[in-house]
């Protein structure tokens, strides 16, 4: 694939992340496999987080993360009607400890019960359930805090003027 091919594929995978942004989880529950998992990613990095290679994750977790020296394991579930169950915190939770990670995320578009909350919360895991991976995708999506580099500018302009004055 060429560079062109490349740079079309991003502007695509943007302009689809976008829309999945606005149009909320049935617009994300559709979306190829891939692009949802790099909205996932996005979200993680706008976080602090940094994403590591898919080589890393050995097909126990969708995701590996890495920040402040950690490493943090990430399964996403993307369908139409889901409950977490018990079983995938518990699941997840045991592969976090079998990879000595510092914890793990569950993402999924579905929604969570208050008893599952509660057995994630116990075993290290934080949930990101429908209305919370909505505001992480809308957070991805947003433009970054932009500092304007022309004041920088000014400011050396300025001294420069001074300095050749006093020539």
């Amino acid at each position: 694939m060429g560079r062109r091919d490349s740079l079309l594929e991003s502007c695509i995978v943007g302009l689809t992340c976008r829309f999945a942004a606005k149009r909320g989880l049935t617009t994300l529950r559709s979306l190829p496999w891939d692009h949802f998992k790099m909205l996932v990613s996005d979200g993680f990095r706008r976080r602090g987080y940094s994403v590591a290679a898919n080589a890393e994750t050995d097909g126990d977790a969708d995701l590996v993360l890495r920040k402040d020296g950690g490493m943090f394991l990430v399964q996403c579930r993307q369908r139409a009607l889901f409950h977490t169950k018990a079983r995938e915190v518990r699941e997840l939770a045991a592969i976090v400890a079998s990879r000595s990670a510092q914890g793990g995320f569950l993402v999924t578009t579905g929604k969570s019960k208050s008893e599952v909350q509660g057995l994630a919360r116990q075993s290290g895991i934080e949930l990101i359930d429908g209305p919370g991976l909505e505001r992480m995708v809308w957070e991805a999506q947003s433009p970054e805090p932009f500092m304007d580099p022309t004041v920088g500018r000014r400011r050396l302009d300025t001294n420069f003027r001074e300095q050749e004055s006093r020539r």
